[in-house]
């Protein structure tokens, strides 16, 4: 085995953790297994088969606590039926000491004995984006205080804790005192550029800080929004993948079905949807909406809960109430149809036959529809036949 080597210094492999859900046969599914499949299950040149981290252990923490560490930080995902490789490695640091670190490789679909799923866990994303970082912070300083230790680990970014930047330069009072000297000139320009650096600074994380806050309230706001609406739901939904369905997919139906629907995607609630000013959400297990009162906000309701594979459908207010569930109303829009071909064709068919097709191309709408069929020269004219009509 060709010995690991980074940055021109050897690495020594610790330890080796893999994770598994408790129902996967560990003798089937080896390491090597796992990350084949997870790459073929893949259909995109670009896809990710797991998502990386790495942790480097503080050196002010004893690394016999590394164990309980990995566990409580990653077990969570084996629960969820994602497999999660771990390493230990060690390797020397430029001051003559070493470092540890871990690395992780967590799968991105669920996994059991008969293979991967073929939907991603799409929360892991949510987990990297805004809790990994209070974690694991979380963790290092409650192994901290355990063992008596004086240290605190600050889940910040570098540029909200001030440490982006370095201290300003103290410049002696005898170079104040003669300014116009090259040295005291150059000197004083790069103090100048220092504070300058760190006005902007200041600035930019008074803007984070407000978008931060800013976030804040609008998620607050989105909930709130959220406890008001409606929901649709079935049966049929137990036991499957709690999921929005994809909304390209959704979008096709909808433009097939002329659909207009503006469309956001909202972190951990689901897709939404607006059609004509009627708010849906697909958020998984159930579709939430509000004000569902035109003929295309309804058939947009029910096109969605027909991609979720739902039939039986039954609905609640936001107080908990059983509610009917909003109905599609079919219209049939007044137009004119003809069809122009040789006189002929028509003397061959008839008027008779003509109007039979026209009359079963309405029979699914739920009102009679007064279609008058005539001749004109050589073509026939059907009036009041729906624009959805082919005969």
């Amino acid at each position: 085995m060709v010995p690991k080597v980074r940055g021109g210094q050897p690495v020594r492999h610790v330890w080796q953790w893999l994770m598994l859900p408790d129902q996967v046969d560990r003798n089937v599914w080896t390491r090597d297994k796992i990350w084949a499949e997870a790459s073929a299950i893949e259909k995109r040149n670009d896809a990710r088969e797991g998502r990386f981290l790495d942790i480097n252990w503080p050196r002010e923490l004893p690394v016999n606590d590394m164990d309980s560490f990995v566990e409580c930080l990653f077990r969570r995902f084996a629960d969820r039926k994602l497999p999660v490789q771990i390493d230990h490695e060690v390797e020397a640091t430029a001051d003559g000491g070493v470092s540890d670190h871990i690395h992780c490789l967590i799968g991105t679909r669920a996994l059991s004995n008969e293979g991967f799923s073929t939907h991603k866990y799409r929360k892991l994303d949510n987990w990297f984006r805004r809790d990994v970082r209070r974690l694991v912070s979380d963790l290092f300083n409650d192994i901290a205080e355990s063992k008596g230790i004086e240290v605190r680990f600050d889940p910040r970014s570098n540029v909200k804790q001030g440490a982006a930047l370095p201290p300003e330069d103290r410049l002696p009072r005898a170079l104040l005192r003669n300014p116009a000297t090259p040295s005291a000139k150059a000197a004083i320009s790069r103090r100048d550029e220092q504070r300058r650096l760190r006005i902007e600074h200041d600035r930019v994380v008074a803007e984070i800080t407000a978008l931060d806050q800013r976030i804040d309230e609008l998620q607050d706001g989105i909930r709130d929004q959220i406890s008001s609406l409606s929901q649709l739901s079935s049966w049929q939904q137990d036991g499957k993948p709690a999921r929005p369905v994809d909304r390209e997919i959704v979008v096709t139906a909808m433009m097939g079905a002329a659909i207009n629907a503006e469309v956001l995607v909202v972190e951990d609630i689901g897709i939404v949807y607006v059609v004509d000013e009627c708010t849906i959400v697909d958020a998984g297990d159930r579709i939430l909406y509000d004000h569902i009162q035109t003929g295309a906000s309804a058939s947009a309701l029910h096109l969605l809960s027909r991609k979720h594979g739902w039939r039986d459908l039954s609905a609640q207010s936001s107080d908990g109430m059983p509610i009917p569930v909003p109905s599609v109303v079919k219209t049939a829009p007044s137009s004119n149809f003809s069809a122009r071909t040789s006189r002929a064709w028509f003397d061959t068919i008839g008027k008779g036959t003509i109007q039979l097709a026209v009359t079963n191309s309405c029979r699914n709408y739920a009102t009679p529809l007064p279609i008058v069929v005539r001749r004109y020269s050589n073509a026939w004219f059907a009036t009041g036949l729906p624009i959805s009509s082919r005969w």
